[in-house]
C-alpha cells in the first residue's frame, strides 16, 4: 500500500480572508526559515527611532533582504540617520 502524498489540485485553494472584527489586530505572520536563519519580511519602514512599545530596532545592516526598502526610505528621509554614506 503506497502512503498518502499530500499533494492537491490548485483548483482546491481558497485566498485567505482577513480579519474583519472591528479593534482586533492580525497577528503578524511567522518568520521564514532563510538559509537556516529566521527572517520577517518588511512591509515598511516607519521611522529611524521611536518609543512605541510595538517599534523592534533592527540595524539597518541587519535588513539584507529589504536593501531597497532602507534606501527607499532614506531617500524620503535625508534628514534621519543613515547607514549610507554620501
Amino acid at each position: 500500500m503506497h502512503a498518502i502524498h499530500p499533494v492537491f489540485h490548485v483548483s482546491q485553494l481558497e485566498p485567505a480572508i482577513p480579519n474583519t472584527i472591528p479593534n482586533q489586530t492580525q497577528p503578524p505572520p511567522p518568520p521564514v526559515d532563510v538559509n537556516g536563519n529566521l527572517e520577517f519580511k518588511v512591509a515598511e519602514i516607519l521611522n529611524s527611532k521611536g518609543t512605541d512599545k510595538e517599534t523592534t530596532w533592527v540595524l539597518a545592516t541587519e535588513l539584507d533582504n529589504a536593501s531597497e526598502l532602507v534606501q527607499e526610505y532614506h531617500d524620503w528621509n535625508p534628514d534621519k540617520p543613515s547607514p549610507f554614506k554620501k
